[in-house]
């Protein structure tokens, strides 16, 4: 949620308050199998798009530290 609820930041406003994180968690009957983010920025009237460009952290169950990811694709 965070910046994708509030809109009362007056501009101008700086570029970190304009992006957020999206998650994705894949759950079955043990747990969580795996999980992904994406970033998001929003344009100047508050409306989310999302950086599919940016390696974000993602990782999958039996990882003990978190990889990069671009869009599904693991980067390292």
């Amino acid at each position: 949620m965070g910046n994708f609820v509030f809109d009362g930041f007056d501009p101008p406003e700086p570029a970190a308050t304009r992006q957020g994180w999206v998650l994705q968690v894949n759950i079955n009957q043990q747990g969580m199998t795996r999980w992904h983010t994406w970033l998001a920025r929003q344009d100047r009237h508050g409306t989310p798009h999302p950086d599919l460009q940016t390696a974000t952290p993602c990782g999958q169950a039996g990882d003990t530290q978190p990889r990069r990811c671009r869009g599904e694709i693991a980067v390292d």
